[in-house]
């Protein structure tokens, strides 16, 4: 059975080109892709396919950092019931462990997890399906999830450390003015650090009933 991600994350990689002014449909063709998919709730894309689109969009940009711009683009509509129950989420610490416990909804080929330090919440994921060249996944995927935390806790904030597994791009810039804070490349794996504070702080968006109702449809889907 070949592993699949959630279709509608698709309609990032179409969002993107559109913003370079470049048609997505080549793309979407070249990768076997029918478009309509990502219109489609629940649908389902072969993730080697998913790939592909990726990398042709990346190639056709011509920009290193073409994932990075995901952040501009995040709709919680394109995690399925998951970016509701996200929004919903009373904290922080309780967003990411939801995360981690229906990461497959989004990827199947995706493994996540949290451990905690003294001071410091670290959520690490990796995808070993795919190498260290595929980078602009690790930038599409961290670049949204700082837009998602942002969304609950407000745009003041400011990761403690961010990591990726892939090595150092020439340019450094767009990393810094994305994240507020270090960047590490060459990591064991791909991780946002942040404050326990900042994890554990209550915001203003929490919403039980919201939550129940969402996971609760996640879980069916599932």
């Amino acid at each position: 059975m070949s592993l699949t991600v959630l279709a509608k994350t698709s309609e990032i990689v179409w969002a993107l080109l559109e913003s370079y002014d470049i048609d997505p449909l080549p793309s979407f063709e070249d990768a076997g892709i029918d478009p309509a998919l990502r219109n489609h709730i629940g649908a389902r894309i072969d993730q080697a396919k998913m790939d592909k689109l990726w990398r042709n969009a990346v190639e056709r940009s011509n920009d290193p950092c073409f994932g990075l711009r995901a952040a501009q683009l995040w709709h919680p509509s394109y995690l399925h019931a998951l970016g509701y129950a996200w929004l919903a989420s009373p904290t922080l610490r309780s967003a990411l462990e939801r995360l981690v416990r229906f990461t497959h909804l989004v990827a199947q080929a995706t493994e996540t997890s949290i451990e905690e330090s003294d001071d410091q919440l670290i959520f690490s994921w990796m995808n070993h399906t795919r190498t260290s060249d595929d980078y602009w996944h690790a930038n599409a995927t961290m670049a949204i999830l700082i837009t998602m935390c942002r969304a609950n806790y407000g745009d003041d904030l400011d990761p403690a450390v961010i990591r990726f597994t892939h090595a150092q791009p020439e340019r450094t810039g767009d990393f810094y003015d994305l994240f507020r804070c270090p960047v590490e490349f060459d990591a064991p794996s791909n991780q946002l650090i942040i404050a326990k504070q900042a994890a554990d702080k209550i915001l203003p968006g929490s919403n039980h009933l919201m939550e129940q109702i969402n996971d609760q449809e996640i879980i069916k889907y599932l």
